[in-house]
Formats: C-alpha cells, sequence, structure tokens
C-alpha cells in the first residue's frame, strides 16, 4: 500500500505541471517535491552537482536523512510550523550532507500545495564560511589591542573600535563623523601632515608617530600605519590607520636618553676612577665551558675601551696609556694569580679589589674598587665596568685615628670619670666607668642610648630633660642605683660639628660628686645651725620668714610666729655657772623640738631667746600649744651635778593675718611677736601674751 501510494503521489508531481521538468532541469537552486510526511517525490540535477546525489537515487527516501543529526529535530519543528495549511511558506537553514562527507549550508524556501511540499534550496556555504571570517575579523579588529580607524577618502572618521575608544577617551558617536584633527595636539606642524597626505593619497603605505591629545587633554604618543583601500578599479575607497600607543616606550626611551647624558656626565666628573673593558665577542661562560680557554681569551681579547680622567689623574697618565691594556698586561709579573683572579671575577659577576699598586711614575698608593660584569641578552659576558678610587690618604688618616682612638681608650678606660659618645639615637662609645658609677652595664646604653634616664631621680628627671634640650654644658642631678641607694652626678656635654657647622656628635663627661654634695651639705647644715643647740640660728630663722612672709603676700600661707625668753637666765649662769647655762639651753631646746609639729620651724634666735613657726596656724592654736609647753616645763627640773636647775619662759605670739592687714613685712611680725614677748616680761614673767 505505501509503494501504491508513493508512485501514485509522484505519479502526481509529476504531472502536476506541465513546465516542471523544463523548470528541474533549468535552476541552478537546488529543487525538491516531497509529500507532507517527508518523502521526496522528485529532485533536480543540481542535487549532483552541489551534493553528489543522483536524482533516482534520492526518490522515497525521507529528506531528513540528508540533514546533520543535530539540526533533523528543528527542521521538522519549522515544516510542521509554517506548513500547516496549503499556501504558507516555511524558510529555515540546514545542513545537508554531501555524499563524499562534510555538510553544505542551506536556505530554504518551501510551500505546501495540497499534499505535496515544494522547496528550493539555495547553497550558501561559501557565504556562511565568509561571513564566519567576516565575524572574526571584526572581533579580531573591535578587540585589537591596538587602535582602528577609518575614513572615507576625505578623512572623515566612518569606523573606530574599543580600543581607540580606551585610547583617546572619544566614544564611536564621537568620533565618527569627525575629522582624525580632534587629535591634533599642536606639537607637529604642518608641513608633517602634509606628507602624511601626499604619500597615502598616492596610494601609499604611511609609517610614523603622533604626539597627540586626548579628550581630557592628555599627551601621549602613538606609532601609526596608515594604508589606502582600493576598489576592484584600484581606486581608493578608503584608509584604514592602525595605531599603538607607545607613551610608555617613550618615555622610557627619554629616560635612557637621559640616564645616558647622566652616565656621560657622570663619567666625565666622578672624584672616581671608571673605565670599561670590554671582548670583542661576547664569552660563554658556564658549566660546558672550556674556561682556561676562555681566560686564555679574554686575557688577551678584553681591552680597556674607555676611561675617565679621574682614573687617569689616579695613575698620573693620559688616555693613550690604558686605551687597548688587556688583562695580560696588568698581570704580566703573575699570570697565574691574574687568571685565578679572573675566574673568581667571571664565576661571580662582580669583584672587589683592595691592593697596592703604583702610580707611572713608580709611587705606590692603595687602590679599592669595584668591578661587574656586562652580560648580553644570552647571558654571556660583554666585558666589565670597574669603579675605582685611590684611598690612599684615607687609609693613612684612618690609621692615624685609629692610633689616636687607642690612646684614648686607653686613657678613658682607666680613669675614674665617665666618656661618652654619641648620636641623637645611637651610643657610639662609653667608657667601664658607666658601670662603676651608674651600676648598669654598659650594654644597655649601646641598646638604647637614653637608658640613663631610668635611673634619674624623679624629682630631677624633668630639670635633666629640659638642660639636655637647651644644649645646657653643665648639669647636676641625681641618681638611683639598684640598691635604693642615692648617688649625685656631675655631667657635661658638647657637641661635635661637621665641616659645614651640623651637629654630628655630641661628646659628654660625666662624674660621681656624692662625696662633695654630702660636704657642701654638711657645710650648708654648719652654717644654718646653732653650735650648741643644733638648732637654726638666726640667719637662717630669716631666710625662712622671708619665704614665708612671701606666700603670705600671695594668700598661700599663713603662720604664727613665737619669741621665747628664758626667765632670769642671768641668774643661772651667775649661779651655775655658764656650763650650767649652757646645758639648759641645749635642754630646753630638745624640750622645744619635741613639742612642736614635724613642719614648724625652730630656732635659736640669741642668747637665751628661741624662735618658733607655726606653720598654718593661727595665732590662737599657738597660744593653747604654747601653754601646753610651759605648764610642761614648770614641772620639770634639770639635774646639775647635786643641785637641780629649774625655770620657765615668757613668749609673746604674732599672727601674720593681723600683720598683714597693717602692711606685713618680716621686721614687722618679729617686733610685733618681740612686743608682746616685753610685754609678758613686765607682767610678772612665766607667761604668755597673743593680743
Amino acid at each position: 500500500m505505501q509503494n501504491t501510494g508513493y508512485h501514485m503521489t509522484r505519479h502526481s508531481a509529476s504531472g502536476e505541471q506541465p513546465d516542471l521538468t523544463m523548470f528541474f532541469s533549468l535552476s541552478p537552486d537546488l529543487l525538491c517535491i516531497a509529500d507532507t510526511s517527508g518523502i521526496i517525490l522528485k529532485t533536480n540535477m543540481a542535487w549532483k552537482d552541489i551534493l553528489g546525489y543522483e536524482p533516482e537515487t534520492m526518490e522515497g527516501i525521507n529528506f531528513l536523512e540528508f540533514i546533520h543529526p543535530s539540526e533533523r529535530k528543528q527542521t521538522l519543528a519549522a515544516v510542521r510550523r509554517n506548513l500547516n495549511s496549503a499556501g504558507s511558506i516555511a524558510s529555515f537553514e540546514n545542513r545537508i550532507q554531501h555524499t563524499e562527507g562534510g555538510y553544505h549550508d542551506l536556505e530554504w524556501r518551501a510551500i505546501r500545495r495540497d499534499k505535496l511540499i515544494y522547496a528550493t534550496a539555495r547553497d550558501v556555504t561559501e557565504r556562511k564560511r565568509a561571513e564566519h571570517s567576516l565575524l572574526l575579523l571584526s572581533k579580531a579588529v573591535e578587540h585589537n589591542p591596538v587602535s582602528v580607524v577609518i575614513t572615507d577618502t576625505s578623512g572623515t572618521i566612518s569606523y573606530v573600535n574599543e580600543k581607540f575608544t580606551e585610547l583617546t577617551g572619544y566614544k564611536p558617536d564621537e568620533a565618527i563623523g569627525e575629522n582624525p584633527g580632534i587629535l591634533k595636539s599642536g606639537e607637529q606642524d604642518c608641513a608633517f601632515y602634509t606628507d602624511l597626505w601626499n604619500a597615502i593619497s598616492s596610494g601609499k603605505s604611511w609609517r610614523g608617530v603622533f604626539h597627540n591629545r586626548k579628550k581630557n587633554g592628555e599627551l601621549y604618543w602613538e606609532s601609526a600605519l596608515i594604508a589606502p583601500i582600493l576598489k576592484e578599479s584600484g581606486e581608493i575607497s578608503n584608509y584604514v590607520a592602525i595605531k599603538e600607543d607607545i607613551t610608555l616606550r617613550k618615555s622610557i626611551e627619554d629616560k635612557l636618553r637621559q640616564s645616558n647624558e647622566l652616565l656621560n656626565l657622570f663619567f666625565r666628573q666622578s672624584l672616581d676612577g671608571f673605565f670599561f673593558m670590554m671582548l670583542d665577542r661576547p664569552l660563554e661562560w658556564n658549566e660546558s665551558t672550556d674556561k682556561d680557554a676562555a681566560l686564555d681569551y679574554a686575557f688577551s681579547h678584553q681591552k680597556i675601551t674607555r676611561i675617565n680622567r679621574a682614573m687617569l689623574d689616579q695613575y698620573g697618565a693620559e688616555e693613550e696609556n690604558f686605551i687597548g691594556l688587556t688583562p695580560a698586561d696588568f698581570y704580566q709579573h703573575d699570570m697565574e694569580y691574574g687568571k685565578k683572579v679572573w675566574r673568581e671575577f667571571f664565576d661571580n659577576g662582580t669583584l672587589h679589589v683592595d691592593t697596592t699598586e703604583k702610580k707611572f711614575d713608580g709611587t705606590p698608593m692603595t687602590i679599592e674598587g669595584d668591578y661587574i660584569c656586562l652580560y648580553d641578552e644570552e647571558g654571556r659576558i660583554t666585558g666589565h665596568f670597574g669603579v675605582q678610587r685611590d684611598v690612599s690618604f684615607e687609609r693613612e688618616v684612618k690609621e692615624k685615628l685609629r692610633e689616636s682612638e687607642e690612646r684614648f681608650r686607653q686613657l678613658a678606660e682607666n680613669i675614674d670619670q665617665i666618656f661618652f659618645l654619641r648620636t641623637e639615637h645611637r651610643m657610639l662609645y662609653v667608657s667601664p666607668a658607666y658601670e662603676k658609677i651608674f651600676g648598669r652595664s654598659c650594654q644597655s646604653l649601646y641598646d638604647n642610648p637614653d637608658s640613663y634616664q631610668e635611673v634619674i631621680h624623679p624629682e630631677d628627671k624633668n630639670e635633666v630633660l629640659r638642660w639636655y634640650t637647651e644644649d645646657k654644658s653643665e648639669y647636676e642631678y641625681r641618681i638611683i642605683l639598684p640598691d635604693g641607694s642615692e648617688r649625685w652626678i656631675w655631667a657635661s656635654t658638647f657637641p661635635v660639628h661637621s665641616s659645614s657647622g651640623d651637629t654630628q656628635r655630641i661628646a659628654g663627661i660625666a662624674r660621681d660628686i656624692s662625696e662633695r654634695k654630702q660636704l657642701e651639705k654638711q657645710l650648708h647644715e654648719v652654717s644654718i645651725r646653732d653650735t650648741l643647740t643644733g638648732l637654726y640660728n638666726r640667719r637662717h630663722l630669716f631666710e625662712i620668714l622671708g619665704a614665708l612672709i612671701e606666700k603670705v603676700e600671695r594668700g598661700e600661707e599663713i603662720f604664727s610666729l613665737a619669741i621665747l625668753d628664758i626667765d632670769h637666765f642671768k641668774s643661772i649662769n651667775d649661779n651655775y655657772g655658764h656650763v650650767a647655762g649652757d646645758l639648759v639651753l641645749k635642754e630646753f631646746a630638745q624640750i622645744l623640738s619635741r613639742s612642736i609639729r614635724g613642719y614648724d620651724t625652730l630656732g635659736r634666735f640669741g642668747g637665751e631667746e628661741f624662735l618658733i613657726v607655726f606653720t598654718g596656724m593661727a595665732q590662737e592654736k599657738a597660744h593653747k600649744m604654747m601653754d601646753r609647753i610651759l605648764a610642761a616645763v614648770r614641772e620639770m627640773s634639770i639635774p646639775y651635778g647635786e643641785a637641780a636647775i629649774s625655770f620657765t619662759f615668757s613668749c609673746g605670739i604674732a599672727d601674720s593675718r593681723v600683720c598683714m592687714q597693717q602692711g606685713c613685712d618680716l621686721e614687722k611680725i618679729i617686733n610685733e611677736a618681740d612686743t608682746k614677748l616685753y610685754r609678758a616680761k613686765r607682767a610678772g614673767r612665766n607667761r604668755i601674751y597673743s593680743s
């Protein structure tokens, strides 16, 4: 039944159109008639010409079998979607297999009439390849790392790629329709652009470098190749410019040029000797190299090619004395040693020399130098560059300095004084006496040159730091030793200046002055104490009172002043003798010392008179305290031989507050207390007056 239907349908297809056979034979496109199930009924010879299929071999076969397997479903879907009703046209593309393998791209048009489908297909394989190539080219141009600009023959921009926008800042819609002159910086003259246009308008390519300006005003460099695009007729249709940003390269070239200029300047002006010693060909130097042969070659073919004036002056020579000299010339006295040195030099790539040589006139000199091998891009040795200097004078000075330092060290390490030398942040030297005096290691100062401040007495530290910052040359301060004891230090510092006047170092001397300070303290105590009673003497009492009155005047302090006088003291001397009188004075001093507060002041005012300063106390309270002291004295007696000496005293008290109201000064307050004392005496003695 199926074959009968096929033949009936095929007969219908063959006889439906009288001119169908002629149309099939003349069409260059692929023609096909199939039934609605996809069975091919008729094809033309184009199938053979294009795909290698004889028409009769295709008849009766479903057209899906010729389609690429991955495209069968979508082809069938397209046919069914568009040919559901007669007269509708379906358009689709797919790939059909060639009899020899491979696939051709076909573009289809199909129409349904009754139970037949009429289809025509065009081979678009070449077009597809061209489109693909064009797509790849388009992507290559669009994403090219160089700028691409296309203009018409008048120079109007018609295309720019992404790199152009990235480089110049001009977006395509800002550049297209404009002239490339929007990039001109004004750094290149009209003749430059005239030469460019003359070249490309005559059909030639032009290569050159632009110094252009970006949209943001920034200048940049770019190398360019501009070429005409020709029609088949030979006429110019467009110009294409391929441009590369070389700003970085130009900057590097400029810096390299400047470096070469500086090198030449440095080479000419340097006080150090410079020279180049180059090989006439690069020399391999690796594990596979015959190094003995390579050294033999280097010793005769590596020659001084350039030398500066400073090095010629070192040797007292002229350029012609050095140019062309080889290692063999320098080591002719000991070639074996010379090659040993050169082998080490080539192995390491660098060489440091410190040796004694002779000038051309025979004068010895000490040379210190550094040489470095030069290599080509393949790592082969091309020669070496050398820097050397005559250090004869420096070595002589250094030796004398070493001897001087040794003498200084011997002196510094055998005296009891501390000597130190430091910079702002580093201790250069400190003598061993530091450990004996400060009780700390010298290493602690080398570790931290300011660590000595840790032991300065808290009361002195700020003052010492202030002295130091003010560059005071001498100062004294206390330190606290690890055992808690105190020690007085005298220090003197002075700056060490450079020739330009800058402070380079600070030198200093320090010594222990504790004994002197103790002696000064003892002498001071002697100067302010009464020799008999040990109390403050009259002069020191006046100093204390003077300071207190200044505080009173500033409103910082009040005090009461009591003057005491032993009653009938002359009778004690007359009856018992002056030794007894002295004993009474000393005992009375001890009674008073025990009776007052620790911060009150007690002194012998003269003869049998004593003075007490009650700090921070008004006269009312001072009166009560003196009452207690008088009561205690009345009850006591002082044994003297077989006798017992009893006595009393009279006292006058003055208040600094009352005195201030009257314009107080030292003389007035003493007179005030003295007046009250004599009132107490006139009233019968053995009493206290404060008002």
